[in-house]
């Protein structure tokens, strides 16, 4: 995880946890969505993943890497 001392940590390690979590529930098939036509796709997991890489790399431009 970057190192720096700012606001933005706060919400990187909020959205990073959360995302995280998602992409757990989706892959152990524990996903639960109101509307029960959902289906969780290889779409949704390769979706969660980016945004976790765009996160990352959002973090690692704050920090100055």
């Amino acid at each position: 995880m970057p190192k720096f001392d700012d606001p933005f940590l706060f919400y990187y390690e909020r959205e990073r946890a959360h995302l995280l979590q998602q992409l757990e529930h989706m892959q152990s098939g524990k996903w639960k969505v109101l509307d029960h036509s959902v289906d969780i796709t290889a779409e949704c997991i390769e979706s969660t993943e980016r945004r976790l890489v765009e996160l990352d790399e959002l973090a690692d431009k704050l920090a100055g890497g």
